[in-house]
Order: C-alpha cells, then sequence, then structure tokens
C-alpha cells in the first residue's frame, strides 16, 4: 500500500495541501491526520498535526482546534520550533476566545507571551509577531473590562477598582508599543489616549454633595484636565508616528479627531508646522520634534503587518 512506502507521508502530506488550497477542510483534515497517525517518526508529522489543526480552525470546529493546538506544545515532534510553538500557544487561546471562555482565553495569550520572553531569555530565535498579537488581545480584554465598569455604591471601592483597571490598561498598551508593530502600535497609541479620556470621564461623574455646582465644576476640572492633556500626548504621538511610517488606518484618523476635539475642549492652539530650513552651508535639514510618548529604546523600526508575517 502506498501509505506504507517511505514515500507514503510525502503523498498524505501534498494531498492534504492540495485539498487545503481548495478549501476542502474536512477531507484536507484526514490526509493531514493520516500523515500523523501512519508516519508519526515522519519530519512531516509535526507540520501535519498542526495544519490539521488549522483545517478544524477553518471548518469551525473550534474546541477539536484548541485540543489539536494544545497537544502540539505539549508532544515532541521533529522540526518543532520556538516560532511554532509560540504561533499553537497563540492559536489555543484564540480557539478559546472564539469559544467566548473569555477568563481561560486570557491566561493562555498571557501564557503565549510569557514562552515568548522566555525563549528571548534564552537567547533562542523567535519571531515576535505572535507574542505582540497575544499583547495586543490581553490590552483589549483589559480596555474592555476597564470601559465597561462603572463608578458607583460603595463609591470608594468602585473608584479604586475603575483606577486599577485602567492602570491596568494603560501598561497593557504600553507593552504592545514596545514590538513596534505598526497594525498593533496605532491601536495601541489611540487606546491610549481614549482611556485617559474615559478615566476623565469617570472621575467627573463622581458625585460632590455639599458644595456648590460651581466649586464643583472647579475641582472635576482640576481632575480631568490633566487627564486629557496626557491623552492628547498620546494622540500626536500616534500622529506622528504615522506620518514618519507614512501609515494610515482607522485609528490613526480617529487619533486625529479626538485630538482636534480635545484642543478645542481644552483652548489648545496647535503648533504650526515646521517647515525644512535651508542653508548655504547645511543644505536642507528636516525638523524634526521629539515624539511625546515612544517606547524609549528602539532597537528596531516600526514594522507594518505584511512585514510581520513574512517573518513567519
Amino acid at each position: 500500500e502506498k501509505q506504507n512506502t517511505p514515500y507514503g507521508a510525502e503523498i498524505s502530506y501534498q494531498a492534504a495541501v492540495f485539498r487545503e488550497k481548495r478549501e476542502d477542510w474536512n477531507l484536507a483534515f484526514e490526509d493531514y491526520n493520516r500523515v500523523v497517525e501512519k508516519h508519526p517518526q515522519s519530519d512531516l508529522a509535526g507540520a501535519a498535526y498542526l495544519n490539521a489543526a488549522h483545517c478544524l480552525e477553518e471548518g469551525r470546529k473550534f474546541a477539536q482546534a484548541e485540543n489539536y493546538y494544545d497537544k502540539y506544545v505539549t508532544q515532541d515532534w521533529k522540526n518543532k520550533t520556538p516560532d511554532k510553538v509560540i504561533l499553537a500557544l497563540y492559536k489555543s487561546a484564540e480557539m478559546k476566545h472564539k469559544q467566548k471562555k473569555l477568563r481561560a482565553a486570557e491566561i493562555g495569550y498571557q501564557k503565549t507571551v510569557q514562552q515568548y520572553v522566555k525563549y528571548m531569555k534564552q537567547r533562542m530565535s523567535v519571531d515576535d509577531y505572535y507574542a505582540a498579537k497575544s499583547q495586543h488581545q490581553l490590552a483589549r480584554i483589559g480596555f474592555e473590562n476597564f470601559m465597561k465598569y462603572e463608578i458607583k455604591e460603595p463609591i470608594e471601592q468602585t473608584i479604586q477598582q475603575k483606577k486599577a483597571l485602567f492602570a491596568l490598561t494603560i501598561r497593557n498598551y504600553s507593552n504592545v508599543l514596545k514590538f513596534k508593530i505598526a497594525e498593533f502600535s496605532t491601536e495601541a497609541f489611540y487606546k491610549i489616549g481614549l482611556s485617559y479620556e474615559l478615566f476623565a470621564a469617570a472621575m467627573a461623574s463622581i458625585p460632590l454633595p455639599g458644595i456648590s455646582a460651581e466649586d464643583a465644576a472647579v475641582q472635576r476640572a482640576a481632575v480631568t484636565k490633566p487627564l486629557k492633556q496626557e491623552a492628547i500626548k498620546y494622540y500626536r504621538s500616534n500622529l506622528k508616528m504615522a506620518k514618519n511610517g507614512k501609515i494610515k488606518d482607522e485609528w490613526v484618523d480617529e487619533s486625529r479627531k479626538r485630538e482636534r476635539k480635545l484642543n478645542r475642549e481644552l483652548g489648545i492652539v496647535p503648533k504650526p508646522v515646521k517647515k525644512q530650513v535651508t542653508t548655504k552651508q547645511a543644505g536642507t535639514k528636516q525638523v524634526l520634534e521629539k515624539t511625546d510618548q515612544p517606547p524609549k529604546k528602539r532597537a528596531k523600526r516600526l514594522r507594518t503587518r505584511s512585514e510581520a508575517e513574512k517573518s513567519q
């Protein structure tokens, strides 16, 4: 039988690839699974198992796909690499997310980032895209929790919880920025700015009994103005990054809208755009202002989504 020849694994694998390209997910899954079952020691077995998980995912069999991705991480395979482990960890978390198992998904994304950090400490070669994507998902989950949480009785207790969720959101999105991938960075800058605005609105909603409306307005302004000023800094950082990287997306557009709105609200007149200065001695020099809130270290330039995915 062909399957028992030395080339059986290759035959089944190529058949699976053909069917996968035609999006025949069930038959592709069966062929990939056949490679694993009949040729477990083959160099193709690990890749076949991972691809089988992908076919289950595309067939919307998320629970089964989750199980396959989990087993890929825990089992020994030939040609198993740190990049494939990170991918499988991320995908397992994503499958949990798609099943609305939110807490389990959050833990899964955390494990992905932790494993990436572990590999980095061991000086192993590993791409950062799916670690960045995991951190991005953690930030999104935290942002949703922060946004939905309301300050109510008991006031002091819920204020402290709102502050904690705010701090976690800022920390999560700040960690996203460290990866310097454009797809995630523009949203991170915008969401940090928006979080400052939302926190300002939450603080403004706190009742202030026993004082006049005028005094209450003064106190609220004293608390909210610095928060709104911080929001503007992050929106401007996003716009500057987008300009330098020639990036256009919804988060850049929204940052521009929010910055303009807050400028009007706070009576801030934006600085005029600096032009190039030309002198006979120095020639043409581009004047660049310091970005307000970038990551401190720039070990590598900001990458676009396509550049990040090509490295996989």
